[in-house]
């Protein structure tokens, strides 16, 4: 992985700019938006303009770049992961814990 992108990602979920959320990159609440750690790094990349702003549907589900569950192969180009086993995992990891602190280990480890 892109070195400066990783650091910005890890930067970003130790923030406290973004609530962590849980099967989805971002998904609506009922005080704003939750994110997956992946969904925090789509964020990014829509803010570089690697990908178009988040798209909301109708039904309140939101897409980035065509996807609501999984990183678009745009925001992996960009970032330079190569290992798309270790975003499904580290997606699972997200789903299971209770913070986003508890993921970054995987990601300094792992991308």
């Amino acid at each position: 992985m892109n070195l400066e992108i990783k650091k910005k990602w890890i930067d970003a979920l130790k923030s406290g700019e973004f609530k962590q959320g849980r099967h989805r990159l971002r998904q609506k609440e009922s005080e704003g938006s939750s994110y997956c750690c992946l969904g925090v790094l789509c964020e990014l990349a829509s803010r570089e303009g690697v990908i178009n702003p988040v798209n909301q549907q109708a039904d309140g589900e939101y897409f980035y770049d065509n996807s609501r569950t999984y990183l678009p192969p745009k925001v992996c180009h960009w970032a330079q992961i190569t290992s798309i086993e270790d975003t499904y995992e580290v997606a699972d990891i997200n789903d299971r814990v209770n913070s986003f602190e508890e993921v970054i280990p995987f990601i300094e480890d792992n991308f």
